[in-house]
């Protein structure tokens, strides 16, 4: 804060007591407290039912506002189901005509080939044992078979 405001707002507090301090003892030489007890009752009366009034208004503006904004998002939510419904029935189409039979066909194929890898080819024990068989060769060459046999 500048001095310079700070010296209006010091002026001007000092000058606010200084009118207050003599208001009251005005009212109080000439004693018409109940006078102006009265008239502050008036005013305060008459403030209170102005900000009623502004509140009453101000619940009648939320009100209608919520009455429209209510008026346009219901189209947009309609329009937002039949979107996702129709989403949803494209995508129930594409699984039924290119997933399914697709994984159906794979899974058949890869069924055939294993029952054709047990009947025909070389199994994965026999692959494993002919490496155990090598890596037993490998340790016995350099002399670390050490209780292997």
């Amino acid at each position: 804060m500048s001095g310079r405001l700070k010296a209006f707002l010091i002026v001007g507090g000092l000058i606010t007591i200084i009118i207050a301090v003599g208001l009251i003892w005005l009212i109080s030489f000439f004693g018409v407290w109940p006078q102006v007890r009265d008239a502050f009752l008036v005013a305060l009366a008459v403030v209170t039912f102005a900000a009623l009034g502004l509140l009453s208004y101000a619940v009648f503006v939320l009100i209608s506002l919520a009455l429209q904004v209510k008026k346009e998002i219901t189209p947009v939510l309609d329009s937002l189901r039949d979107t996702t419904d129709t989403v949803r029935e494209t995508a129930k189409v594409a699984s039924e005509l290119t997933v399914t039979p697709g994984v159906r066909a794979a899974s058949i194929l890869l069924g055939t080939a294993q029952v054709a890898g047990v009947f025909f080819g070389v199994g994965r024990a026999r692959k494993r044992a002919e490496k155990r068989a090598q890596r037993k060769r490998e340790l016995a060459a350099k002399g670390e078979l050490d209780g292997y046999r």
